[in-house]
């Protein structure tokens, strides 16, 4: 069975890169955000992003010295969520604090790591299945319409790559919809098996690739790959 403790670590590896890029990400584009009429003012927001920094190298210390990282981490990344209030990347910045969270509780309560990469494994799945099932129940989604809609002219999204025009074409966007709600349905079983789960990570992250080079979803993909050692030591739990 997978060590908890290397688990942790990995976690703690992955995360702090997550949240080092989300905060050069910000740092880069904080002139351009003014416009949205934000909570703090930039000198806060540079305080922050230095707290995040710091907290984030602060996880490879000692005991006592990760304990507090992973603390002014998980404070200083929900200080900037409610900074954005949830019109940034509300999404990434929510698994980003179950992450934290989850090794700030570790931190503190080694005895109690198993519990916590548990919490995000079940998270993280859950993120995913619960996706597949609202789109399974929205007409929207099982006909195609919303991927055509996303890559459509009229989209608030920047494209990187000339797809739209596949998209907008029947036969590409059905097969598309429904090979996505398939793929999010099956990480409710995808766990069970150490084959299949290693088949659906490999499509998870291709999924997440896709999104960041269509759609720009670049946070989205740091953080989620951030809790697949969890899901791959809750698995390990089942063999």
């Amino acid at each position: 069975m997978i060590s908890a403790a290397d688990v942790l670590f990995l976690t703690k590896v992955l995360a702090a890169i997550a949240l080092l890029l989300q905060g050069f990400e910000v740092w880069k584009l904080r002139s351009r955000l003014d416009s949205l009429h934000l909570r703090f003012s930039n000198a806060v927001i540079v305080s922050l992003l230095g707290a995040q920094c710091l907290s984030a190298a602060l996880l490879f210390g000692p005991m006592l010295f990760r304990s507090l990282g992973a603390v002014v981490l998980f404070l200083s990344t929900l200080a900037m969520s409610a900074h954005f209030r949830g019109r940034f990347s509300g999404g990434a910045d929510s698994m980003s604090l179950v992450v934290l969270s989850a090794l700030v509780f570790a931190s503190i309560y080694p005895e109690w790591t198993q519990v916590s990469l548990i919490y995000v494994a079940i998270q993280s799945l859950l993120s995913y299945g619960l996706a597949g099932i609202v789109k399974l129940k929205n007409s929207k989604w099982r006909s195609g319409q919303v991927l055509e809609s996303l890559l459509s002219e009229a989209s608030p999204y920047v494209f990187a790559l000339n797809v739209e025009q596949k998209f907008r074409l029947k036969r590409w966007s059905l097969p598309c919809s429904w090979g996505l709600i398939l793929f999010e349905l099956c990480a409710f079983v995808a766990w069970m098996n150490p084959y299949l789960l290693g088949c659906w990570i490999v499509l998870a992250v291709g999924f997440h690739l896709t999104n960041f080079r269509v759609l720009g979803l670049n946070r989205f993909f740091w953080i989620w790959i951030a809790t697949y050692p969890s899901i791959f030591f809750l698995q390990s739990l089942f063999s």
